[in-house]
């Protein structure tokens, strides 16, 4: 059966008028007769060219499910049968009601008590009327749940401020000033109502009015999301965008369609609306719906934007038709604007990824490009490796990458794509490096390579201890004498031109990075050759004890 929870006294609310009167036909038609086969569970055949049986499930208030053996159910999950089936179902319910009262009021003389929405439902257009206006000074909220459910059958001299008018009513009697949020939960149980009112329009190919509700709905969202940011309309504004999905997925007739698009364009332009997502915005919906005033409405979005620069999800919506039209200058303005929010980039990439994935590669390239900011850059460089499938291509610029950002975590990918031409791309490397005077980078290639002749000869040309530190396991391990007598040379030329203080430190400093790494035996080596050739410099020595100790 089809799931659908609603009050069995107001099921004529949840059927299309066009519906309940083809099943009150039916029921004149036919002696139909709706049987409770079990507790809640009923049953009504039907004997027409294809005899079926239509079941309903009713809990003790409300209606759960039914279900229909006709085609006309099986294509809009509902009918005339099910209609005729809860007409006869609530008629025994409301027996059984009266009855018990009957017994019940009968020594007080009290009558049967009557559904208000039944009366209602038989009266005729200028009864209505009356009958709202007089509801409305005794009991808005009533009122204004009435107008919503029956304002299709008035006509107004402006029809399009019809539906937002009954909201406005009915939230301004229920806030009386204030939108708390329980109030606020009670505003958007009547709004989707609303909402579910407006489906069933358009079941009955109602659209006209349909619209009519959406353009109440839209209008009331735009002016008190601004009113009362402290509450969450993500929800509430995503259902009533998807009722508009609903609407423009029917068959409309052009001329309507093309007016509907009009009318909803001017809520965005005459009040303060707000993007609550990325797609399912008037900016976004309208976008995709309009080929003719595309250009327009493309504008209108990057309007808002500019006004709204710190919206992430108008930025997002505004990526996405850039995207859609292929259009890369405002995609690239717009990731320069964002291009040091990682995450923001992130965001707007896979939004790409989505829309136009066969941007992604040339987006990526794009943020790889030298003035953008470093982590942004890294990151564009990764998901670019990820991307692309040309190995000599990749090759290429991950020696550019590597030499430029001193990337050398990224070795070992440029050796396993090189495959057989790791000795010329790790030459091309070295002689990049070369050209940058990044040595430092330099000995740290020649270490991952295992290059030691190379190495050797680039640190015996060296007069400073940083080179010979950073690679220090390195040679410790291949050449260990080397080290130590580089290290011997370089600090007893600076203890021959420096006193005091500064010679402590820089020994210090030497011996610290050798015990982070390690190397305690050759920092032990270095200080008994200081003991052994510099016996004189009693306070340095002392001083090299108490601190390494």
């Amino acid at each position: 059966m089809y799931s659908k929870t609603f009050a069995l006294d107001n099921y004529f609310m949840h059927v299309p008028e066009l519906l309940l009167d083809a099943g009150e036909q039916l029921l004149k038609e036919h002696a139909l007769e709706v049987r409770e086969q079990a507790p809640g569970y009923w049953i009504m055949s039907w004997p027409e060219a294809e005899a079926g049986e239509t079941e309903v499930s009713v809990g003790r208030k409300n209606v759960k499910a039914y279900s229909c053996d006709c085609n006309a159910f099986l294509e809009k999950k509902m009918c005339k049968h099910v209609a005729a089936a809860l007409i006869l179902i609530f008629r025994r319910v409301e027996k059984r009601r009266s009855e018990r009262k009957t017994r019940k009021s009968a020594a007080s003389g009290k009558l049967p008590r009557i559904q208000l929405k039944n009366i209602v439902r038989k009266l005729s257009d200028s009864e209505l009327r009356g009958f709202l206006l007089e509801q409305a000074a005794k009991n808005p909220l009533l009122a204004g749940e009435l107008k919503a459910q029956y304002a299709h059958k008035i006509e107004l001299a402006d029809e399009d401020q019809k539906y937002f008018q009954v909201i406005k009513n009915y939230a301004s009697a229920l806030t009386q000033g204030k939108l708390t949020e329980p109030k606020f939960k009670k505003l958007g149980v009547y709004l989707n109502n609303l909402i579910q009112h407006g489906e069933d329009l358009c079941s009955t190919k109602n659209y006209r009015e349909a619209g009519l509700i959406l353009q109440g709905l839209l209008k009331f969202l735009a002016i008190n999301i601004q009113r009362n940011r402290n509450l969450d309309w993500s929800e509430l504004s995503a259902g009533i965008h998807m009722f508009g999905e609903k609407i423009f997925s029917e068959v409309l007739a052009p001329d309507y369609q093309k007016e509907l698009i009009s009318k909803l364009r001017s809520i965005y332009l005459e009040h303060p609306y707000t993007i609550q997502d990325h797609k399912a915005n008037l900016f976004s919906q309208l976008f995709l719906l309009s080929i003719a005033d595309q250009e327009v409405i493309y504008q209108d979005a990057k309007n808002y934007l500019k006004e709204h620069p710190g919206e992430d999800l108008a930025l997002r919506a505004v990526f996405t038709m850039a995207a859609t039209r292929d259009d890369v200058s405002q995609i690239h303005r717009l990731i320069d604007r964002h291009v040091h929010r990682l995450n923001t980039v992130r965001q707007l990439v896979s939004v790409l990824r989505e829309e136009n994935p066969e941007h992604v590669r040339g987006i990526l390239f794009y943020l790889m490009g030298f003035e953008k900011g470093q982590k942004c850059r890294n990151w564009a460089f990764e998901q670019w490796l990820d991307e692309e499938t040309n190995n000599q291509l990749k090759a290429k610029y991950l020696i550019e990458f590597i030499s430029r950002d001193g990337r050398i975590d990224q070795l070992a990918n440029l050796r396993k794509i090189s495959g057989d031409h790791w000795k010329r791309n790790y030459q091309d490397l070295i002689d990049e490096v070369k050209k940058q005077g990044d040595k430092k980078l330099l000995v740290n290639i020649m270490v991952f390579n295992d290059d030691r002749t190379a190495l050797l000869d680039l640190l015996r040309k060296e007069e400073g201890e940083q080179l010979l530190l950073e690679s220090a396991t390195f040679l410790y391990r291949i050449e260990p004498d080397f080290i130590q007598e580089k290290l011997e040379e370089i600090i007893r030329n600076h203890l021959q031109h420096h006193v005091g203080y500064q010679s402590g430190e820089f020994i210090l400093n030497i011996f610290n990075r050798l015990f982070q790494i390690d190397l305690h035996h050759l920092a032990d080596g270095l200080f008994a050759m200081i003991i052994r050739e510099f016996p004189e410099r009693k306070h340095l020595i002392k001083y090299i004890k108490e601190e390494v100790v």
